[in-house]
């Protein structure tokens, strides 16, 4: 319900509304703003897994994130195996 915006038509493909909410770290209280991207505060979901972790540049991590190595951060985003795989790991991390 909230990753689709308002005017799409039921069974139909729409515009997800990845950029409001402080999807790429920004409220877009303003045209302005919403086109601005605040890499440091953004917090995207990569593939099946929604994948956050590890995920962001080096340097910009959480305090208790440590980033993946730029060639496994683009296997999480592109190879959906690699990503279902780091999604559990991350799972079965938080679950022990």
């Amino acid at each position: 319900m909230w990753q689709a915006e308002g005017g799409a038509i039921p069974g139909q493909l729409g515009n997800p509304q990845a950029a409001i909410a402080g999807f790429y770290g920004h409220k877009g209280e303003t045209s302005e703003a919403y086109w601005k991207f605040n890499w440091n505060l953004s917090d995207c979901g990569y593939g099946v897994g929604q994948v956050t972790v590890g995920m962001r540049l080096a340097g910009l991590e959480k305090p208790d994130e440590t980033s993946l190595p730029p060639a496994k951060q683009k296997a999480v985003a592109l190879d959906y195996s690699v990503n279902i795989a780091a999604s559990m790991y991350i799972l079965a991390d938080k679950w022990n």
